[in-house]
């Protein structure tokens, strides 16, 4: 991997897998293991390790550094993704330049036959993992409100979830920056819709993983590591989230009523899993 460089395609965000292929008789196909190494600053290559990259069209699981090893193989031999936290994922429904809706910068006075609810944009979500509608309203995002025809509509969320920014780089302190919707907020206008450089998770029942717990646990370190693993791209992807490991919520859980803080805690569960 090709991380710590300079001078390389100014402005562009760019992470590099050398792969070697050599050819071979036919032999009878075995799992068999690839070793990965970090390509260092000063030229030495830093061995992490040996893994099994799949080839199902699954993500690569690829640590970043020789840290990241224990932590990802543990990870795998749980197996718990989103859906075992009773949720599903989702890019928001607007795109603003197509999207003819009439969108306003303040709550307008409603007429009737009108409904007019929340658009929320990615600058919503703020970098410590808060949900601040409006927080900054500048150029097409200072129209916070749009309209809709019901709240049956596609795309709008008529329910507390998880919002993530869809576009994060590399270099930022977490890749997963995700902030909680309350149920409060909901039900002060019956229902948002996000545009589409925003993710939605959406609980899938009644019993899910609170929206605030959930959001809690994306933003700490150990998922944030183990979402680069799988992700070299500066957009998070449904598809990468649907991957995503998380740590056994059981386990998680029981850490959590013991007092544990909630980065050794996911952690811990994490580990326990190996």
């Amino acid at each position: 991997m090709l991380s710590d460089r300079n001078a390389m395609f100014i402005d562009v965000e760019q992470e590099t897998a050398i792969t070697i292929l050599r050819s071979r008789a036919a032999s009878k196909v075995v799992d068999s293991k690839t070793g990965v190494s970090v390509l260092k600053a000063d030229g030495r290559f830093e061995d992490v390790g040996k893994f099994l990259l799949p080839n199902s069209g699954r993500p690569w699981p690829i640590p970043r550094a020789a840290s990241d090893a224990s932590l990802l193989q543990s990870a795998e031999s749980g197996g718990f993704t989103l859906s075992d936290y009773g949720y599903e994922a989702r890019v928001g429904h607007l795109v603003a330049y197509r999207d003819v809706r009439p969108r306003f910068a303040q709550l307008p006075d409603v007429r009737p036959g009108r409904l007019v609810v929340p658009l929320v944009w990615a600058t919503d979500i703020t970098p410590d993992g808060r949900f601040d509608h409006g927080r900054e309203c500048r150029f097409s995002r200072n129209r916070r409100f749009v309209q809709i025809g019901s709240l049956a509509d596609r795309g709008v969320i008529s329910k507390p979830a998880v919002l993530l920014q869809r576009l994060t780089s590399s270099d930022q302190k977490r890749r997963l920056v995700a902030a909680p919707v309350s149920a409060a907020w909901v039900a002060r206008f019956g229902g948002y819709v996000c545009e589409n450089h925003v993710i939605v998770l959406e609980p899938l029942s009644e019993g899910a993983l609170l929206p605030e717990e959930l959001a809690a646990i994306l933003n700490t370190q150990p998922v944030d590591r183990v979402f680069r693993a799988i992700s070299g791209a500066s957009n998070v992807a449904v598809s990468e989230l649907d991957e995503l490991l998380l740590p056994d919520p059981a386990r998680l859980a029981e850490l959590k009523s013991h007092g544990t803080c909630l980065d050794d805690a996911v952690r811990a569960a994490y580990l326990s899993a190996s």
